[in-house]
């Protein structure tokens, strides 16, 4: 009788005599030579510290920096979004700009990173402090607050600024936001063109074409020194700084950034809030809510909202520290806060993870401790 010869063998099942549960091997099988029960298996540990004695193909959520690293080949990798594809929102990305204090510089740094701020390059003139920033994912546009211009730079190529074209009336102090075509600037104090004193006024420019600004419409309140942010619709502005008293407003008010018009009341902050510091990502905005002139207080509590939604805004976390005059922007995962004054000016960059609530977390450091910044973000290439 012949007989042939298998080159596979397939088992679908294995199980005990009983055809009811599972076999008990007195000897473990081998695969290539090794025992099954020490070959890879999946693992995933949720710490704040490294799992000890992982196995290949471990997985470890750092649940204190919001991090996924994978174990490989004896140490753990970490598993990071490729940094030159496109942002997730279309007025940001990972790479930030943030100048301040009473300089021309502007710093950049890579906000899912550690390493230090470096120097980007100076604004093309004199500034003086209260400057405001829009960007898309490749330009960024800065005010200069002791004339009525406005510098750009492209963000992927460190370099000196270059005039984008001129305010209005209102030289300082505005709430800036973007939906990555229209940059908008809302209230403000003006000292331009016969028109002193805190403003109520909207304009607008568009940030892909040089050129002045234009009038879009007038805020609910008048001030200036606030915040403001948005999504690919709506821009929302936080809260109020005046001469009047109480000089801090909780108010936020919105507008629809491609219809030019007044704003409209959105809701309120849990605090009277001025010099305080805004971003968000595509459905949530987050504000660090900064001076309360009411309660003759700094504060280190963050609010947010969500932008499709009017209402109250609720409490999100504290910064590290309680400071006013600091600023904020994302990449559409995370969201920085830059420098600041406690009393006395600091270089810390912190971040928070926009969709989970929480206090922040220090992260890195400026090149030099500044107040009054002004930040934004997008590509590195």
């Amino acid at each position: 009788m012949g007989c042939s010869v298998m080159s596979e063998l397939k088992v679908d099942t294995i199980v005990n005599l009983a055809g009811t549960g599972k076999p008990n091997l007195p000897v473990s099988p081998t695969l290539g030579g090794t025992a099954l029960s020490s070959a890879n298996t999946y693992s995933y540990t949720s710490s704040g510290t490294q799992p000890s004695s992982p196995k290949n193909g471990a997985i470890w959520w750092d649940s204190s920096n919001n991090e996924v690293y994978l174990y490989i080949a004896g140490e753990f990798k970490k598993v990071t979004l490729n940094a030159s594809a496109a942002s997730g929102i279309a007025w940001g990305g990972n790479r930030a700009l943030v100048t301040g204090g009473a300089g021309v510089h502007i710093d950049y740094f890579d906000m899912t990173g550690t390493s230090n701020a470096a120097d980007f390059g100076d604004l093309s003139g004199a500034y003086n402090s209260n400057d405001r920033g829009v960007s898309n994912t490749s330009r960024a546009i800065f005010t200069r607050n002791v004339n009525d211009s406005m510098d750009y730079v492209t963000i992927a190529t460190p370099g000196n600024g270059t005039d984008f074209g001129d305010l209005i009336h209102t030289d300082r102090g505005q709430a800036p936001c973007s939906d990555g075509t229209y940059g908008v600037f809302g209230g403000g104090y003006g000292t331009l063109n016969s028109s002193g004193g805190y403003q109520n006024s909207i304009f607008y420019v568009t940030i892909a074409n040089t050129g002045n600004a234009t009038d879009f419409g007038d805020r609910t309140v008048t001030g200036g020194y606030a915040s403001g942010t948005g999504n690919a619709t709506r821009g929302l502005f936080f809260g109020v700084f005046t001469n009047t008293s109480p000089s801090t407003s909780n108010v936020i008010d919105y507008v629809t950034i491609a219809s030019p018009g007044n704003a409209t009341d959105f809701g309120d902050l849990s605090n009277p809030s001025g010099f305080n510091a805004a971003a968000s990502d595509a459905t949530r905005a987050v504000c660090a809510t900064g001076l309360d002139s009411v309660a003759s207080t700094i504060r280190n509590n963050i609010d947010y909202v969500t932008v499709a939604n009017t209402g109250n805004a609720t409490d999100f976390g504290d910064l590290t520290v309680a400071k006013e005059d600091s600023s904020a922007c994302g990449n559409g995962t995370r969201i920085i806060f830059n420098g600041g004054s406690t009393g006395s000016n600091v270089d810390t960059v912190e971040y928070i993870t926009v969709q989970t609530p929480g206090n922040a977390t220090d992260l890195l450091d400026l090149t030099t401790a500044s107040n009054r910044t002004t930040s934004c973000a997008g590509n590195a290439s």
